[in-house]
This record gives C-alpha cells, structure tokens and sequence, in this order.
C-alpha cells in the first residue's frame, strides 16, 4: 500500500479564494440573497441560456422545495443546482 492518495474531503484554497472568503464575511452581507449569490445566478443564467436560477444550500433542500404546490413543473439539475 503507498502513502499517496487523493484527498477527496480537502478542497484546494489558495490565496484567491482566501481573499474572497475574508471579503464575503466582512462585508456581514451573509444571507442567501447577497450580492454575491445574484452574481453566481446571473453568471449561471448567462451559461445556461436559462430565465431563472435558483441557488440552494443542497441537493436536498432543492429536491423539498419541487414536493411543494406550484413547483411541480419540469426543472434541470446541475450538481446541486436547480434551474427552470
């Protein structure tokens, strides 16, 4: 057996993602819809050629949401990502 392996569970952070971490958390706008998460939609929206993005916290929580009334029209996924 060899000692080299592929940490799964250890996301890469190098200097870029640190100075964005740092800059999301101290501008205290940490809520879902901050300007952040609307850029991510409209990025998203923009690949997608899609009207509406909808970020949620998991696959599950997206998956919950579709057994609600009125969510039951056909939605794409992508990783976690739901979009009409």
């Amino acid at each position: 057996m060899t000692d080299r392996y592929i940490p799964l569970n250890k996301p890469f952070l190098g200097p870029e993602e640190s100075k964005a971490a740092v800059e999301d958390l101290e501008s205290g706008d940490l809520g879902g819809d901050c300007p952040i998460g609307r850029a991510v939609e409209e990025y998203l929206k923009g690949s997608f050629a899609v009207k509406h993005v909808l970020l949620t916290t998991s696959c599950t929580h997206a998956m919950e949401m579709l057994q609600r009334p009125g969510m039951r029209d056909p939605v794409g996924m992508v990783s976690g990502l739901w979009t009409r």
